[in-house]
């Protein structure tokens, strides 16, 4: 479970693992000026969205909850000049990445096994695609 505070450039979450009910609310990342986040959980680890290390058009890294502070955080889809990574979807068997491409969204899906790796094809040149946000 989250709880999540913003201001326009740095975000703050709370998080409580839910086989803990009894334990108190913990900081994920203290606040810092101009550090951008959103957090997930899937198993036994946390996926977080970024625009650390100066990822203009954001990132995915991953780390466990023992160690949620961001000097453990580790690189999962670096930052791409060309590539807005602008959430991510969890799932048992993968990872959903909602990515814009020249001013298009593209839904790319990365199996956890590794075994394959795709872009959704929409088959035209232009569409329009949304996601159910979480919040």
């Amino acid at each position: 479970m989250f709880i999540h505070s913003a201001s326009t450039l740095s975000d703050e979450y709370r998080f409580l693992l839910s086989e803990q009910p009894e334990e108190k609310w913990r900081i994920f990342q203290k606040r810092q000026p101009k550090l951008e986040y959103r957090v997930d959980h899937l198993n036994d680890q946390f996926y977080i969205v970024t625009n650390k290390d100066r990822a203009m058009n954001f990132k995915v890294m991953k780390t466990y909850p023992k160690q949620n502070d961001q000097k453990y955080w580790i690189d999962m889809i670096p930052h791409r000049e060309n590539y807005l990574v602008e959430d991510i979807e969890l799932f048992k068997d993968y990872l959903a990445v909602q990515q814009r491409h020249r001013g298009r969204v593209e839904f790319h899906i990365q199996r956890w096994d590794g075994d394959s790796n795709y872009q959704v094809d929409f088959g035209e040149e232009s569409y329009m695609a949304t996601y159910r946000n979480k919040s």
